[in-house]
């Protein structure tokens, strides 16, 4: 059972060590996009208002509502 569990652990650590080993040559840079069904104007408005992006923080309901008003 020790030794099982112990090449478990090494298959492990060599999974790890080959996925850091290929993510040093990867970016670090994340793209993030959403599509809102609203209009730009209003989009533009609401993500440039302090307290709009607080209640994003919130949830993406809050923001929705405050669209469609």
């Amino acid at each position: 059972m020790f030794f099982k569990t112990l090449a478990v652990a090494a298959v492990v650590l060599i999974l790890i060590v080959a996925f850091v080993f290929i993510a040093r040559g990867r970016s670090s840079t994340v793209y993030v996009e959403r599509t809102f069904s609203a209009p730009a104007e209003k989009v533009r408005q609401l993500w440039n208002d302090p307290e709009s992006i607080k209640k994003y923080k919130e949830g993406f309901a809050n923001l929705k509502a405050l669209a469609e008003k």
